[in-house]
């Protein structure tokens, strides 16, 4: 044998020595000089693995060149490599090959196909049990890993449990102003530990896939509102930036999820918009987009901000672990990388999809989509006594976009007709030239704002409902002029609806303002 029998189709030497002695019968039951596999192409016949004696023209890998004394016998083989039918041919010199040496080829060309089936076979199987070996000694490591991390999680947050309770014991026994410094600093510091050791807790669950869902019945707008409400001191303590609530949700509607997840996966976007947002807007919304039939709808969530945004290559790489998108000369703005990681598990493993959009200084939007059960006989809490807002006229009067806007939709939302001002004088001049109003909904107390304004008529007594940041509503109460009522931003629907039906109760519709 002139030729060396080399190919793919037999990698193992045992199919490689199979391979050659029915190449070696073959030749004898043909009277074949040489043989080959070959497959058709577009430019002829070419060899893929000769066998036997060196003819001029005939070279492994090469198209098919045969000289004229030469006489080539071919037949198909039953598989194709890169999508081209394969051959098995014969060759020799001086005689022309007979029926029965045909018949002969045939025969070994089958042969030759349950070789290389066998060996492909041999080879996948051996491929898939090593993944798999591969994958169950990953998921073992990850179980491990789960554990450790769970009894680190348990063990750190004992410690941190007392020193939580003793600060506030410290808190309450009389401080300096300058104790109370240092207090916050430490309070602070406990707070993001306690952030860090409930991530460590859930990632080490998700790694070893032992997060599980709590699924129940639950009052998913109240969720949202207490979940955003959370964060509203946090906000507030940045005087130019607006936090905002817009829930296009149907109150009446008991949805089925696990609203523990949901809450820790809007908290971590919303931790974050405040992080990377000094001045402007977070914007918090939710929507039904769509639904299985009666059994299911399909809930958006949204985080918008107006921060320092982020680039295209960061957004491919946001929900990775571990990763930190924004460079060291962009801010210090700490955080271990982990929120947005653990948030992407949590909406997979609820169904869902989450994608972030944005452009480097030009604010993010994160959105999640996750499908909840509809459960049926069961219905959330109505809104009490829409009826007496029907056709009440309101002035609203704030100075952010996206404040008017929620709490106008809210209104309308109840049948009221809503008129917008983005100041106080604004609202003092629609009070004295736009007729009557049932309700003021206002930033500011429209009185001392008018009294800047020389020659403005007397304002009319209408009923105000005063809107303040969180961190500033105590302040407000205490200078108040009565009569009014106080809300805190954002707004809880209930809250709003309560306060605007009291007061519109109390005051018949149409009811002159000076009477």
């Amino acid at each position: 044998m002139e030729y060396p029998m080399q190919t793919d189709l037999f990698p193992s030497p045992s199919l490689v020595a199979a391979a050659e002695d029915l190449l070696a019968l073959t030749a004898g039951m043909t009277a074949a000089e040489t043989l080959f596999v070959a497959k058709h192409t577009e430019n002829g016949i070419r060899t893929l693995l000769i066998w036997g004696r060196e003819h001029e023209g005939i070279q492994p890998g090469q198209p098919l060149q045969l000289p004229k004394s030469t006489h080539c016998l071919t037949v198909p083989l039953p598989f194709t490599s890169e999508g081209e039918p394969g051959v098995m041919g014969a060759l020799r010199e001086g005689a022309a090959f007979k029926d029965s040496e045909e018949a002969s080829l045939k025969r070994a060309a089958s042969v030759m196909t349950r070789l290389a089936e066998s060996e492909q076979k041999s080879v996948s199987f051996k491929r898939e049990h090593e993944m798999k070996r591969s994958q169950e000694h990953a998921e073992r490591e990850a179980r491990r890993t789960g554990e450790l991390l769970a009894i680190m999680g348990h063990e750190i947050r004992t410690p941190m449990n007392g020193i939580v309770a003793m600060s506030q014991l410290l808190k309450e026994s009389g401080l300096t102003e300058e104790q109370e410094h240092y207090l916050q600093i430490i309070e602070d510091s406990q707070q993001s530990l306690l952030e860090l050791v409930g991530s460590i807790l859930d990632y080490g669950k998700l790694e070893a896939r032992q997060m599980k869902l709590e699924l129940a019945p639950m009052d998913l707008i109240g969720a949202l509102e207490d979940t955003v409400y959370q964060f509203a001191a946090k906000a507030a303590q940045r005087p130019e930036l607006e936090l905002t609530l817009d829930l296009d949700l149907d109150p009446a509607q008991m949805l089925i999820g696990d609203v523990r997840k949901i809450r820790q996966i809007l908290g971590n976007l919303l931790s974050n918009a405040i992080k990377f947002t000094a001045v402007g807007e977070i914007r918090v919304t939710a929507r039904q987009i769509e639904g299985d039939a009666a059994e299911r709808a399909w809930i958006e969530f949204g985080v918008s901000d107006t921060g320092i945004g982020i680039s295209q290559a960061g957004i491919e790489r946001l929900f990775h672990d571990y990763t930190q998108v924004h460079r060291p000369d962009e801010g210090d703005y700490g955080g271990t990388g982990l929120g947005l990681s653990i948030s992407k598990r949590l909406v997979d493993l609820m169904g869902g999809k989450i994608w972030a959009q944005g452009s480097k200084g030009k604010g993010t939007r994160m959105t999640f989509v996750l499908p909840l059960e509809i459960e049926h006989g069961a219905y959330g809490e109505e809104l009490p006594n829409t009826g007496a807002l029907q056709g009440r006229r309101l002035l609203l009067a704030a100075a952010g976009s996206g404040t008017r806007s929620t709490l106008a939709n809210l209104a309308q939302r109840m049948g009221m007709e809503v008129r917008q001002a983005c100041s106080g004088a604004e609202a003092a001049l629609a009070l004295v030239s736009e007729g009557s109003f049932d309700l003021v909904l206002s930033e500011w107390e429209i009185e001392p704002e008018a009294l800047r304004m020389p020659g403005l008529p007397t304002l009319p007594s209408v009923p105000l409902i005063l809107l303040l940041p969180l961190v500033h509503a105590s302040e407000a109460e205490a200078q108040a002029h009565a009569p009014f009522a106080i809300l805190t931003k954002p707004v809880r629907r209930s809250e709003l609806y309560e306060r605007m039906v009291s007061v519109c109760l109390m005051r018949p519709a149409g009811e002159d303002p000076q009477s």
